[in-house]
């Protein structure tokens, strides 16, 4: 299991200990001078001993230091900083997160700190008690009763302002002996600064408490209690950040990911704009474990490589042994999601040496211990995987068992009984699992549950049951990926789950049922995408969530027309100023991405309905194609007709000479083979490192490549749409926006010029013509869309995709799922404008991609970096020879078959581009 630094039962001690300084931060702009300035302010600040509300007062820190953050617009523009009216030289100064990060000695008596003209912030003296450092050493020192026994003496006489410093430090005494009273004692202290205005303290209590009741799973408790803490913007920045982070914690553990992402993304920023490496190595921690449960196990590792390259992020040996634990467990999910990782053992025994040579809790180690267990489990080192969980078992005597270790633990029982022979033990286990999962409503405890419940069936030899309980987890695996934002890893989310389908598929096969099996592979390959096309059901919408989806989307464009705007005036900017300028832009680019996937997330809850849809059946005289990964290295390959049943035909996939992969994949089998002979239209529907397999190209007959003999369709496999009338319209065509690209100003002309042979009237937007607002007004106007320049796809899982334009602007991926119309008919003759994520275990975003989710019926793309003059040799050969009234299919097959008459290499260019459709 993984350790969070925060919400952990042991860590929380430290977290608390670090806190009880009264390290306050307080942030937030204050409202604006009446006179206008010309240099606007965000400011962060941290260092008071606590803050007082609705006044706005910090009391100062017995050293009397602040640490303020500023940032100003224009940047690097100077600011004073004033006390009383005195100047203050801050004692440091540096860059950081975008400003400047100072730490100030403030003079006394001071009443007001200013900074600037326009910001500032009330001052009071230190109010520390005089018992305070006396008792926080013993309990520091692990002498709680003796701290205990001392509190209860001050709590009796301690004035009233006193008291919520009391229970708090009676709540930390009480941390790892006696959990219900910690439970009171936070109550007390809270209820204490409430009635002293004590903003500080109550937001720190409340915090603590909500971490206590996340960690057993009582998480409806924890969401009212963060639900009623209303942070003002001017609360301190850890106060800000305490109860963000735990909304943060308690979103991931309910699986809210779109959140809890957005939360910690949030605490990262904050700590790092105060400068505090305590905060910044828990949230960048929280951080990586959640992108490890999305399957974004590159960024993960990052993160916490990042972390071992700053030991100040792990302030001590318990910190470490915590790092070292979820340094395992990031190695652990992989292994557990069927993929390939390093050995999380020395990992995990790094951590459990560190937890028990420097005395930290009993939780660390028991936690320590199920990691273990689980280490050894997935090497089938079964005597020592049962060794751990005995120690496990005596630490949980002395221990309170979190959540998610009791989980864990009942998972790693129930597979050590499916060892030893005895699944229905196994299954009650899970039963109990199931109903705990239920109580604290946790997607991912009933998802353990089912997928344990399946393979304990497979062992008892009950298959249909095992069925019946991986059903349920696929529903379970698709309700839980609509709460991961797009653009974020819900793509790569599907990965971590693909052991369970591999397995759901493999048991259908095994029982004969081919269908149910096709059908299944068919979801699974296009999950993602299905999902996506949720534009394709607006009709089904009310009036008022029609509304709310076109306002969604004019702030979207709003956002992009900004970005556009600014783009194209960056040139006029200073050097000095084009840094922070394309900072922005990409600030402002991040957040338009986040608006379209509110949007679209709000349009999926509107609707309401089965995502999935019809699936597709094939056409008269068409083939479909599909293969997916079963278990080990074993796959599946699927063909079917309108007049056939599926044909299935097994294969294993490795690195082979084309010859050898065109037999495994076109005809492993006389049935397989033949229903690809008798069919005249082939629709592709591969999976994972298929997607890269340029099937037209592959030798099927005589040598010659499929193509010769098949029109070839590469398909997003979306749902069935109803029909709809061609959008008429003009043609649009772009050429050489960038204006880099000399081929690309002869293909414009090349394409006007055919459209305007078949009647058409081309609507030509050459080099700086092309700007990116035009560009999008056209598309929703057009039947038909050429670009001929460059194509980028980029960010994570493809999200950065775009086609540049005119004038430093682009036309993104985002921007075309945004779009109220697209062409029917695309060519893009750009380079990896038909790539797609490989991050994603089946069909994954790409432009080509994009347009088709957007309403495109079909789309011409190449899937990688094509040179030049080749792609124009292709697009010259296939407007030349266009047949006006002919569908793409056929005209790109004319094009390529004639390309392949001058070079017949499977890897030539004509090779790269295909025909994608719905």
């Amino acid at each position: 299991m993984t350790l969070r630094p925060a919400s952990g039962f042991f860590f929380r001690a430290s977290l608390f200990l670090g806190a009880l300084a009264g390290l306050l931060a307080a942030c937030g702009k204050q409202p604006s001078s009446p006179t206008p300035s010309p240099v606007t302010l965000e400011v962060e600040y941290a260092g008071c001993w606590a803050f007082y509300l609705p006044d706005q007062v910090c009391s100062l820190p017995s050293n009397r230091q602040l640490t303020l953050w500023v940032r100003t617009t224009p940047p690097e523009q100077k600011v004073e900083f004033r006390a009383d009216g005195q100047l203050l030289k801050p004692k440091k100064e540096e860059k950081a997160s975008g400003g400047r990060r100072y730490l100030l000695s403030i003079p006394k008596p001071v009443d007001r700190l200013t900074v600037g003209p326009s910001w500032s912030l009330r001052l009071a003296e230190p109010e520390q008690p005089a018992w305070w450092d006396p008792v926080k050493d013993l309990i520091g020192h692990r002498k709680t009763t003796e701290a205990r026994k001392r509190l209860e003496q001050i709590q009796r006489s301690a004035p009233r302002q006193e008291q919520g410093f009391v229970w708090r430090l009676l709540a930390l005494a009480a941390h790892n002996e006696d959990r219900a009273q910690e439970e009171v004692y936070l109550e007390q202290g809270i209820a204490a600064d409430r009635s002293e205005n004590r903003w500080s303290g109550v937001a720190q209590m409340t915090t603590w408490l909500a971490g206590i009741y996340i960690d057993p799973g009582r998480f409806r408790d924890a969401g009212q209690l963060l639900a009623a803490l209303q942070l003002p913007p001017q609360a301190p920045a850890d106060a800000k950040f305490n109860v963000i982070y735990y909304q943060g914690v308690l979103a991931e553990r309910t699986r809210n990911y779109a959140a809890a992402l957005k939360q910690l993304k949030e605490t990262t920023a904050l700590a790092e704009k105060i400068g505090d490496t305590r905060l910044n190595g828990q949230s960048r921690q929280e951080l990586a474990l959640i992108y490890q449960q999305l399957g974004r196990s590159q960024d993960a590792s990052t993160l916490l490589k990042n972390m071992q390259a700053h030991p100040k992020l792990l302030p001590n040996r318990c910190a470490l042994g915590t790092f070292w634990t979820n340094v395992g467990w990031l190695q652990l999910l992989e292994r557990e999601a069927g993929h390939t990782a390093g050995d999380p053992a020395p990992a995990l025994q790094q951590a459990l040496a560190a937890f028990e040579k420097n005395d930290c809790s009993s939780e660390q180690r028991l936690n320590a211990h199920l990691n273990l267990a689980l280490a050894y489990q997935q090497r089938h080192e079964w005597p020592e995987a049962s060794r751990e969980l005995d120690s496990a078992r005596a630490l949980a005597q002395q221990a309170d068992l979190g959540f998610l270790e009791l989980l864990w633990q009942k998972d790693l029982e129930a597979r050590q009984e499916i060892h030893a022979g005895h699944p229905e033990i196994a299954l009650h286990l899970y039963e109990q699992l199931e109903e705990r999962a239920k109580i604290a409503a946790s997607p991912a405890g009933l998802l353990q549950a089912q997928l344990g419940r399946a393979n304990a069936y497979v062992d008892s030899h009950q298959p249909q049951e095992a069925i019946k309980a991986l059903a349920q987890a696929d529903r379970q695996i698709e309700e839980q990926s609509r709460h991961i934002p797009v653009h974020e890893g819900r793509d790569t989310y599907f990965a971590t789950q693909e052991a369970a389908t591999r397995l759901y598929l493999k048991l259908l096969l095994d029982e004969g049922q081919n269908q149910k099996a096709f059908d299944l592979a068919r979801k699974s390959r296009s999950r993602l995408l299905r999902q996506l096309a949720v534009r394709d059901s607006l009709s089904q919408l009310d009036a008022e969530n029609q509304q709310a989806w076109i306002d969604s989307l004019s702030k979207y464009r709003a956002t992009r027309d900004a970005v556009d705007a600014a783009a194209a005036k960056r040139w006029q900017l200073p050097v000095s100023e084009k840094a922070s300028a394309l900072e922005d832009e990409a600030a402002k680019l991040k957040d338009a991405q986040e608006q379209l996937d509110s949007a679209l997330r709000d349009l999926e809850d509107a609707l309401r309905r089965n995502v999935e849809g019809e699936l597709a059946p094939p056409e008269r005289d068409e083939v479909i194609l599909i293969y997916h990964p079963l278990l080990e290295k074993q796959w599946a390959a699927f063909a079917v007709t309108r007049e056939r049943e599926p044909v299935v035909a097994y294969f294993e996939l490795e690195n082979v000479p084309a010859e050898q992969l065109a037999h495994r994949l076109l005809a492993k089998s006389p049935a397989f083979q033949a229903a690809i002979a008798t069919s005249k239209r082939v629709r592709v529907l591969p999976y994972g490192p298929l997607r890269t397999v340029d099937f037209h190209a592959l030798p099927f007959k005589d040598g010659q490549p499929l193509l010769a003999t098949h029109l070839v369709a590469y398909s997003l496999d979306l749902p069935r749409r109803s029909a709809s009338p061609s959008q008429g319209g003009e043609a649009l065509v772009v050429s050489n926006p960038t204006r880099d690209l000399r081929t690309a100003d002869t293909e414009g002309e090349t394409v006007a010029a055919a459209i305007r042979r078949w009647g058409g009237k081309p609507q030509l937007l050459n080099g700086s013509a092309a700007q990116a607002g035009t560009v999008r007004q056209a598309l929703t106007r057009a039947s038909f869309f050429h670009y001929a320049g460059h194509g980028s796809f980029g960010g994570f899982a493809g999200w950065s995709s775009e086609l540049p334009l005119a004038d430093e602007s682009r036309l993104t991926l985002s921007d075309v799922l945004a779009l109220s119309h697209v062409p029917d008919a695309i060519v893009l003759s750009a380079c990896d404008a038909g790539r797609t994520s490989e991050e994603a275990p089946g069909e994954g975003v790409g432009l080509a991609n994009a347009f088709l989710l957007a309403g495109a019926k079909e789309v011409i793309a190449a899937r990688q970096s094509v040179p030049d003059a080749s792609a124009n040799e292709l697009m010259d050969e296939l407007y030349r020879h266009w047949q006006p009234g002919e569908d793409l299919a056929h005209q790109l097959r004319r094009a390529q078959l004639a390309c392949r008459q001058r070079d017949p290499s499977p890897k030539a260019a004509w090779a790269s581009f295909r025909l994608l459709v719905p």
